[in-house]
């Protein structure tokens, strides 16, 4: 079993946090701390619900804000001016709203799974990952 620091973590989780700081991507945080490729999704998101990753990611992410002094107010007004401006171009003025949007709760996100020729057991597991994906990206953002 790998040993673990004075924070309840291994090298490997110290590495994952590092990458998923940057990228805010599970998957992507796992094969860069040297998970295989294969599994890295469901590592990331196992990685990911442990406690003492998910406060260490936390108090990054909070000591980040506070020396950036970004919040989600300042976020917001800058998605407006981005929408309100006249010589931006449309595509970006959409996206500016969208995101407006999402962050006000007013558009809702679907999700259509295809089923065609799967057994049971297989439905239920893809439903299974699909819920597990969700739950990260909320977690994580």
């Amino acid at each position: 079993m790998a040993q673990k620091d004075k924070d309840g973590l291994t090298i490997r989780q110290h590495q994952f946090v590092s990458e998923y700081l940057v990228s805010r991507n599970a998957s992507q945080a796992a094969i860069a701390a040297g998970y295989s490729a294969k599994t890295a999704g469901a590592i990331g998101n196992q990685i990911l619900k442990r406690p003492e990753v998910r406060q260490k990611i936390d108090a990054a992410t909070q000591d980040l804000k506070r020396k950036t002094g970004l919040s989600a107010e300042w976020v917001v007004d800058q998605l407006m001016v981005v929408a309100g401006q006249e010589d931006v171009a449309q595509s970006t003025k959409v996206r500016a709203l969208e995101l407006l949007a999402k962050h006000l709760g007013m558009l809702e996100e679907r999700v259509t799974v295809k089923t065609d020729g799967l057994t049971a057991e297989q439905r239920t597991e893809r439903v299974v990952m699909l819920l597990e994906r969700a739950r990260s990206r909320v977690g994580g953002d």
